[in-house]
């Protein structure tokens, strides 16, 4: 728990809050295909891609 300002919050905090978020959703995004890629399914050549199965932000 912070105790801050309302201005040092909407300023400083969530933007760094709201950037940092949207790196680490990209970067497990990343790992976790990869990871399928690589360890379920060796060859993927004949795997569907469905790009509207898991929800956007």
């Amino acid at each position: 728990m912070v105790r801050a300002s309302r201005g040092f919050v909407d300023r400083v905090l969530l933007p760094e809050f709201t950037e940092l978020e949207g790196a680490l959703q990209v970067y497990l995004h990343e790992v976790t295909l990869r990871v399928i890629r690589e360890e379920i399914y060796d060859d993927a050549s004949d795997a569907q891609e469905v790009p509207d199965a898991l929800p956007s932000n």
